[in-house]
């Protein structure tokens, strides 16, 4: 049954870090769940709420 979900916030990052943080999560997702829907949202902490409702309407399609 597929309902499970991961929701993660990650403080403090570099922009480096999460760029690479980013794509690894994207490329983790392709192998272990391929036909899993998938948003990724990288932005400073300050806009965290606005990344937060784009990430939730983006995968609640």
């Amino acid at each position: 049954m597929r309902d499970k979900e991961i929701t993660m916030v990650v403080p403090d990052l570099t922009k480096r870090e999460a760029t690479q943080m980013e794509k690894d999560i994207i490329n983790m997702k392709s192998k272990v769940a391929p036909k899993a829907k998938a948003t990724v949202a990288v932005g400073k902490a300050s806009n965290f709420t606005s990344l937060m409702e784009r990430v939730r309407k983006g995968i609640g399609d």
